[in-house]
């Protein structure tokens, strides 16, 4: 059967050249129309967990109190100029309105548009009257500045402690259409979660749908998120103005990765060029290397419009990653024809081509086979980019295979046999060294690597999951600039809030915040009085939670109905609100003041509680777990039992998927080192052949985590793929390397002599393609995104570390353990 599939492939490929190169031209037409269709992704959901119960949780809050998207522009005026001088003030109403004009922009919130509360102090029974804002005629601007410094309501929020600095909202329109599609979506996997009756059908079109349009909403938010840019621009030159909020982020994001995608694939084709001119010094070979990989490359672009797959910043590298996968097995052909060629000189081309197909088809699947099985590994991870990622790699992989065995017998099959070449050179000199090192300290390279083992399980043993988003960015960014702004001047960047519901009265309380329907009201009809807050001794109670976490470090701005309490005791003659006050608070209260200080702080029936917090992600001591499991804590210390109060925000979120990370790595670590050690007793048909053959790779990524853990790199969405991606592309060397191995030490059933003979024959095309993938991961250190940088530096030293180890600590395993049988 085998026999025949060859004679097949033969007919159809190697006999056929011209027909096979019209077919695939056909093809690359056809598959790359479809680059037009490709999409890149940006959004808040890929740093989450997709089915995380919190995320529901955090939406559903969303709706109940109210959340616009917004762009936040601090404005520092240039020394000696102030903020509360007349120009100014006069020329941030210019850009308050120019912004404001900007389709896609609800409306704008400054200092010039809240209301003034204590220039002079207003009582709490006058609030109904009109109210007066800084652009009132008669206002007293240095009194306008000390409120605005030192206002429970307004310090840090919408000016910096030191005055210098004011920050200007820009509210997005709400995309209807966008919400209702998330809504839909999310109705049905929340009944697919609980195991009720659902459509898959209208799940899938829901899913769909809804990624389709998540699209246009993000291209509309990038679109005024880059007219806002152009707009400060005009300003930038009498003011320090920077631009922040989560659609600049994902806007910058969206910018990085176009150019990541550009950088990385002109920055690997020029070093593979350079080094193909190196190591092969023939057009021929050149052009063929980079045509597999560049279509492989282009193709897939094509193949992801297509399938309406989406990329994300971890993602981003796959074109880098494919490149170099692709050269890699075209370097192994390349050298196995150029090596038969010089042994059979008078076999024709078509001879060679059958002979160094046949020859490399097994090692070739089964190379790629355990990169595919590194790349599925990240199905497991739970986290959606990194998912998507090893969807993306596996049909890269799987159409780069067959189009090089298409290819590459096509190609030369049309042209004229090639001249023998030299083989003696620079590289067999460096191959043939480490057989002599292998020859000679054999046993010393085992205790090294054991010594090596064990300082990096201890490595292991101290790798952390905290880590600062700000820091996945390059300080000379917007993104970094922006969020430092607003974390050290106005108030924190990171969403967190608790939410604290009412004592049910004679009513069975529910266990949880988040019933079957998930985004229905979680509490029951019969509820506390309205008012059940609003009583001096509910009051003390937040006021004690707001002032614990106001005083907290990593936390920055704190508002609560707290903040409302605070601010009316200045207005009522610096007396606390009384029974009287509380009860009628909120009808006291004009809408517009309402709106500000009430609505987003306290649920509709009164019957819940909203802290909000915003957390300084710059602050170089902030551990986000710890941070959570004392508030926690504390929350119960007050009295509070663990069904009255939930914990929410993105800083809750991107908690969860960092402490993720940990199980993450184990189950892909896991899962691609037994997938592999099954492969590899399948193929060396030994298990004591298997287990060596894993043991260099396993050692070359366990050492890259264990220095991650030495010197502090935390794990992210990308570094967790490093130790996976490692022992999958590791592992070809392995496989050639052994497969050789097999068949060269028959010869003379002597280990030194085959070790030698596999350094200088597969250990050439080993150094090639290690060299080639060592400097392309290299290359993604051009990023703009930090932990690219460390992906692509890290995973360098693995491929590194496995490409020594596979030719000294490899070979020395099998001459000291000697598992082949005579």
């Amino acid at each position: 059967m085998k026999e025949k599939i060859w004679q097949w492939y033969e007919m159809l490929v190697i006999d056929r050249p011209w027909t096979i190169l019209l077919l695939l031209f056909v093809l690359f037409v056809g598959i790359t129309s479809y680059i037009k269709e490709f999409t890149l992704d940006a959004s808040a959901d890929s740093l989450v967990l997709e089915d995380d119960d919190d995320l529901k949780f955090y939406r559903s809050m969303n709706q109940r109190y109210g959340s616009n998207d917004f762009l936040a522009i601090t404005f520092k005026p240039s020394p000696p100029r102030e903020i509360f001088e007349p120009a100014t003030l006069k020329q941030l109403r210019k850009l308050s309105d120019e912004i404001t004009a900007l389709p896609g922009i609800k409306t704008t919130l400054s200092i010039l548009d809240v209301p003034l509360l204590q220039s002079p102090v207003i009582h709490l029974t006058e609030l109904s009257k009109q109210i007066r804002t800084i652009e009132t005629a008669d206002v007293d601007l240095q009194l306008a500045k000390h409120e605005f410094q030192y206002s429970p309501l307004y310090k840090d929020l919408l000016l910096s402690e030191d005055g210098t600095t004011t920050m200007l909202l820009a509210y997005l329109e709400k995309d209807l259409k966008y919400q209702r599609l998330l809504d839909e979506r999310e109705r049905l996997r929340a009944l697919k979660h609980a195991g009720k009756e659902y459509s898959s059908k209208a799940l899938e079109a829901a899913e769909y749908t809804f990624k389709d349009y998540q699209v246009i909403h993000t291209k509309k938010q990038r679109e005024t998120t880059l007219e806002i840019r152009q707009l400060i621009s005009k300003y930038k030159q009498d003011n320090q103005i920077f631009l922040g909020g989560v659609a600049m982020i994902i806007t910058d994001m969206i910018s990085m990765i176009q150019s990541d995608l550009i950088v990385f694939g002109t920055a690997i084709f020029m070093f593979l060029l350079l080094m193909l001119s190196i190591i092969f010094r023939s057009l021929r070979w050149i052009s063929l290397a980079l045509m597999c990989s560049l279509l492989s490359a282009f193709a897939m672009v094509g193949i992801l419009g297509w399938l309406d797959w989406h990329v994300t910043v971890v993602s981003s590298n796959f074109v880098a990653l494919l490149l170099i996968i692709s050269i890699s097995m075209t370097i192994h052909l390349i050298v196995r024809f150029r090596e038969l060629q010089l042994r059979h000189p008078e076999s024709t081309s078509n001879e060679l081509l059958k002979r160094t197909t046949r020859f490399m088809f097994e090692p070739c699947v089964y190379t790629s086979l355990t990169t595919i099985v590194a790349f599925i590994s990240l199905f497991v991870s739970g986290i959606r980019p990194v998912i998507d990622f090893g969807h993306i790699m596996t049909v890269g992989i799987v159409f780069s295979f067959c189009l090089i065995f298409t290819l590459f017998p096509s190609f030369l099959g049309v042209l004229k046999k090639a001249k023998d070449y030299n083989q003696q050179d620079l590289t067999q000199k460096i191959t043939s060294l480490l057989a002599n090192l292998t020859h000679r300290y054999h046993r010393a390279i085992v205790s090294i690597g054991i010594i090596i083992a064990i300082a990096s399980g201890i490595g292991v043993s101290q790798l952390q999951v905290e880590n600062r988003f700000i820091d996945y960015f390059s300080n000379d960014t917007e993104i970094y600039q922006g969020m430092l702004e607003i974390d050290q001047k106005l108030g924190g960047t990171t969403p967190f809030d608790i939410i604290i519901k009412a004592e049910a009265t004679n009513v069975q309380q529910d266990d949880s915040f988040i019933n079957d329907d998930l985004l229905g009201e979680y509490m029951s009809d019969e509820q506390s009085p309205a008012n059940y807050w609003l009583n001096p001794n509910k009051v003390k109670e937040i006021e004690q939670i707001h002032n614990y976490f106001d005083s907290q470090e990593e936390i920055g701005k704190v508002m609560s109905l707290a903040t409302l309490t605070q601010l009316g005791k200045i207005l009522n003659d610096g007396q606390p609100l009384g029974d009287f006050e509380l009860a009628f608070l909120d009808k006291l209260l004009p809408e517009g003041i309402k709106k500000i200080l009430y609505s987003p702080y306290v649920s509709e029936d009164g019957n819940e509680i909203r802290i909000n917090m915003r957390i300084i992600d710059s602050d170089k001591n902030l551990k986000r777990k710890e941070l959570i499991e004392r508030t926690q804590e504390k929350m119960q210390q007050l009295g509070y039992e663990e069904d009255r109060f939930r914990l929410s925000g993105m800083l809750v979120l991107y908690n969860n998927m960092l402490q993720s990370l940990y199980k993450s790595q184990i189950l892909t670590l896991g899962m691609v080192l037994l997938s592999i050690l099954a492969m590899f007793i399948i193929l060396f048909r030994s298990f004591a052949l298997a287990a060596i053959a894993i043991i260099p790779n396993v050692l070359a990524s366990i050492f890259v985590l264990g220095l991650m853990g030495w010197i502090g790199i935390p794990l992210d969405i990308m570094t967790i793929t490093i130790a996976a991606i490692s022992i999958g592309i590791a592992v070809d060397n392995t496989i050639h390397y052994i497969i050789r191995f097999k068949r060269e030490f028959p010869a003379d059933y002597n280990y030194y002599a085959a070790i030698k003979r596999c350094h200088n024959s597969i250990g050439r095309a080993m150094y090639y393609t290690s060299i080639t993938i060592i400097v392309g991961f290299s290359i993604l250190s051009l990023s703009n995104f930090i932990p690219t940088i460390y992906f692509g530096l890290l995973t360098g030293l693995a491929m590194f570390a496995a490409f020594v180890g596979s030719l000294t600590l490899l070979p020395s395993l099998l001459v000291v353990f000697k598992p082949m049988k005579k």
